[in-house]
């Protein structure tokens, strides 16, 4: 695998670590649970196969999500706070798998 590739690799998977962070703390929010906060977190880490969310970046996407999602239950900046503490947490969580 190249260089490239692998790095290509590691960032899909820490975009994939923060956004199921990111959907396990809504899930929470909006009191989920058992296979409807499973369902929820697969859509939040998967925006654009959501009917109601359009393809592009996925960072503005999952963010367009839990706005709309969480409406009176966390603002736009707490769920950017959110997004950015997840990233790293997904970033330090690889750096110790190496």
């Amino acid at each position: 695998m190249s260089e490239h590739a692998e790095s290509h690799d590691r960032d899909n998977h820490l975009i994939h670590h923060r956004n199921r962070l990111a959907g396990l703390w809504a899930a929470e929010l909006l009191g989920l649970f058992g296979h409807a906060a499973t369902d929820y977190v697969h859509a939040v880490m998967h925006p654009g196969h959501s009917p109601d969310t359009k393809h592009g970046d996925d960072e503005f996407a999952v963010e367009a999500k839990l706005f709309k999602d969480l409406s009176g239950r966390a603002t736009l900046s707490e769920i950017r706070s959110r997004m950015a503490r997840y990233r790293d947490e997904a970033r330090n969580f690889f750096q110790g798998k190496r």
